[in-house]
């Protein structure tokens, strides 16, 4: 039942306690070491600089606030904000979606998660609309629920790439390479079908040099074509279209495209229960692979607010697990995480707030070391700083961490075949199950009200 490592350590022990497949790393010989005038610091040991940390954010301190499961709400307003949408939904058309849009790193880009949290709420709400998606097809960049198809198409990614009249919100553009170039999106094979055989498609759009206007089509014959203002900046232009539907260009570098919303409506309206009516749930999904949270200042000005005209009823920001890898960053997260939250509140007052902690990781080329030695090394920094500002702005909190079993636990998940072996990722299923605890802790608070 019990097996013990002990590895000697920059002076002192470190007992490894692997008890029925979970870690424990106790530094109990560092600690007396220290009380006896030891000069080691957090900064130069990194055992003693994760235990510190870990011990300040314990699970303790924040259980007061706990919901359900692994969601915490740290204040009153968000339980004000959720009454007064459910109030909302009972005035809203019984088309209208209970709209939530997620914004992150690969984490959420690859949309296994975010599907299983999409399709636990839609099971019991309705699907809703199929909300953003990306403006063209983009490698390790994924909407489930859509399949796109592309000819003489080239993009930009704000992580990579610089624009010199600034990125829309989500932070990609793409753009046809050549006259004749044209992009086509449709259901993905195990998308849930539509009821709907036309609705509105909006096409956030920026216009390039030529004053041509832009052509659309889809397969039911409908068709049109779009004049653009020539400012400078991104607008949604909506069209009556069905899905699959085709825009297309007549010149090069006709136009830029930022951004799709799919209002489809989805295979279920509102139902009624005893506590007033539900809206089905649409779930967008906004991720870029490498990004933290600081990409939103490579985006516009203020570029959130491009989202204003959806009227999101929640925002999930999930950033931090390419933080955890330079601790050099953290004064800036911090400062960064902190202007991004209020920016949110600033453009949606009513809508709901959601942070996700960063999950439990380790370094790829340590995954030999004890736990202590191969976590990033500013992991734990990272979780603490998430928490403090969740505490501190009165938001909805996820702990990811915990939802994997606590610290420690991706080795385990590794072996289990839920964690990839890059120490960072998911496979599929490993999505899938924190996925659905998501989905279930939020149906949770939902049905509370």
């Amino acid at each position: 039942m019990y097996g013990f490592k002990i590895y000697p350590l920059n002076g002192y022990i470190l007992k490894e306690i692997n008890m029925k497949n979970k870690y424990v790393n106790v530094g109990l010989l560092s600690l007396l070491l220290c009380l006896s005038g030891c000069q080691l610091t957090a900064d130069e040991d990194p055992v003693l600089y994760l235990l510190q940390n870990e011990m300040q954010v314990s699970v303790r301190e924040i259980a007061p606030f706990k919901v359900h499961g692994h969601l915490y709400d740290f204040g009153s307003k968000q339980s004000s904000v959720y009454r007064s949408i459910r109030r909302s939904i009972d005035t809203r058309p019984s088309w209208e979606s209970f709209k939530i849009i997620q914004l992150g790193d690969s984490h959420t880009a690859a949309d296994l998660m975010t599907r299983a949290t999409r399709d636990v709420l839609q099971d019991y709400y309705g699907q809703g609309a199929i909300g953003w998606t990306y403006p063209a097809k983009f490698k390790n960049h994924v909407n489930r629920q859509l399949k796109y198809t592309q000819y003489r198409w080239g993009f930009k990614d704000s992580r990579v790439n610089k624009d010199r009249r600034g990125f829309p919100v989500g932070g990609w553009i793409s753009y046809p390479k050549r006259a004749g170039g044209w992009l086509q999106i449709d259901r993905a094979n195990s998308a849930r079908k539509s009821r709907s055989s036309k609705d509105t498609v909006y096409l956030q759009l920026r216009a390039y040099k030529s004053r041509v206007p832009v052509q659309w089509s889809d397969t039911r014959g409908h068709k049109g074509k779009l004049r653009l203002k020539h400012d400078g900046r991104w607008h949604w232009y909506p069209i009556q279209a069905t899905l699959p539907f085709r825009i297309q260009s007549s010149v090069k570098h006709q136009f830029e495209l930022g951004g799709i919303w799919l209002n489809m409506s989805g295979t279920q309206s509102a139902r009624h229960t005893r506590k007033g009516r539900l809206a089905p749930v649409s779930f967008s999904s906004m991720g870029i692979v490498g990004a933290k949270q600081s990409i939103w200042n490579r985006w516009g000005s203020g570029a959130i607010r491009q989202l204003s005209g959806f009227k999101p009823d929640m925002i999930i920001l999930s950033y931090g697990s390419n933080e955890a890898f330079d601790r050099q960053v953290i004064g800036h997260y911090e400062r960064t995480l902190r202007q991004k939250i209020q920016e949110v509140k600033r453009a949606f007052p009513q809508s709901l707030i959601l942070l996700l902690g960063t999950p439990d990781m380790q370094k790829k080329d340590d995954i030999n070391q004890t736990c202590a030695l191969s976590r990033p090394v500013a992991l734990s920094e990272v979780r603490r700083v998430q928490q403090k500002l969740a505490r501190e702005q009165g938001l909805l909190y996820w702990d990811w961490q915990q939802a994997m079993g606590g610290i420690c636990q991706n080795k385990i998940w590794q072996k289990k075949g839920l964690a990839q072996s890059d120490g960072i990722h998911f496979t599929a299923k490993g999505y899938r199950l924190l996925g659905e605890q998501l989905g279930k802790n939020l149906l949770y608070y939902f049905k509370r009200f």
